[in-house]
């Protein structure tokens, strides 16, 4: 586990321009990077759409160091962002609102909504994006989470055959979309990878650049494998908490499971209980849970294709 200072924050954004530059990449906007190449698709490598989700940007250093030394070989153009840097230099989630409920909102008011309007212009014409997250809590397994998308499922089974995908089939309470959700709805194929819980870690790490270089040395002109479905989940419930009084009966760890009827959260006036057999992802506790009226999302297993359906 690595924890970082304000000082080793500012030092790896440095480094970060500083290796772009050096392997030959040119600045489109504040902390976006492209390398061009005789390519017809571009693939895009996010993070720090979360500033305090601290290990995505040490992806892309490493990824930086192999492109310089040629042990990687493009296939596609690529694009390296940096999405909240402020909010990273201050260890926060985000300083005004939340960048990844704003992409292709009409609010442009806070830094993030701001910040978000200018990487759309990268995001529309991007053919394939991985959006590199951590989880606030802790989780069991690192997972893929995206809108369903047919062609983003198959990229995330393309990239790792196992790990649990995530999607959703209700509509969560965000006035604007997340990466992957403007990018799916561009054209593009996208899916966020969180890799575990917000720390620098070797493992974590490890798969992210396992997966990042899975998708660099990839040709996206050629169509990708069809898979079935496997080892993927979708929102049975959403927990909302609009008026922020509700609390998790108890610390739940992502992906825990969950017995159908068992008691989730209460107040002074009524308690919730899981609808289903599943898991439990993103339960929100303290001053956190006050800040979205989201308070977490029971995931019930995918069977067919008719599970999908809103």
């Amino acid at each position: 586990m690595t924890f970082l200072s304000k000082e080793d924050r500012t030092e790896r954004v440095i480094e970060f321009q500083d290796r772009c530059l050096v392997a030959g990449m040119k600045e489109l906007a504040p902390y976006v990077y492209e390398l061009k190449g005789p390519f017809s698709k571009t693939l895009t490598i996010a993070t720090l759409v979360h500033g305090n989700e601290i290990g995505g940007i040490e992806v892309l250093l490493q990824i930086l160091e192999e492109i310089r030394s040629q042990k990687l070989s493009l296939k596609s153009n690529l694009r390296l962002i940096l999405g909240n840097v402020d909010a990273y230099f201050e260890d926060k989630r985000y300083l005004e609102s939340d960048m990844n409920r704003a992409f292709g909102s009409e609010d442009r008011k806070s830094k993030e909504e701001l910040r978000a309007h200018e990487l759309e212009t990268y995001l529309q014409d991007t053919d394939v994006l991985i959006d590199i997250h951590q989880t606030i809590g802790a989780t069991k397994t690192p997972f893929f989470i995206f809108e369903y998308d047919e062609e983003s499922y198959h990229l995330a089974r393309y990239l790792h055959p196992t790990l649990p995908v995530v999607t959703n089939t209700k509509k969560r309470d965000f006035q604007g979309k997340t990466s992957t959700g403007y990018t799916i709805s561009k054209g593009g194929m996208a899916v966020t990878l969180e890799t575990g819980q917000k720390i620098i870690e070797d493992t974590q790490i490890s798969l992210a650049l396992e997966i990042s270089r899975i998708a660099i040395e990839t040709d996206f002109g050629d169509s990708l494998p069809v898979s079935p479905l496997s080892h993927i989940y979708t929102f049975s419930q959403i927990i909302h908490n609009p008026d922020r009084s509700l609390e998790m009966v108890k610390q739940f760890v992502n992906f825990d499971p969950i017995k159908k009827d068992e008691v989730l959260a209460r107040n002074s006036l009524r308690e919730v209980r899981s609808e289903v057999d599943g898991v439990i992802l993103f339960a929100k506790y303290g001053d956190y849970a006050k800040t979205t009226s989201e308070l977490a999302l029971i995931l019930g297993p995918v069977h067919d294709k008719k599970d999908l359906k809103s």
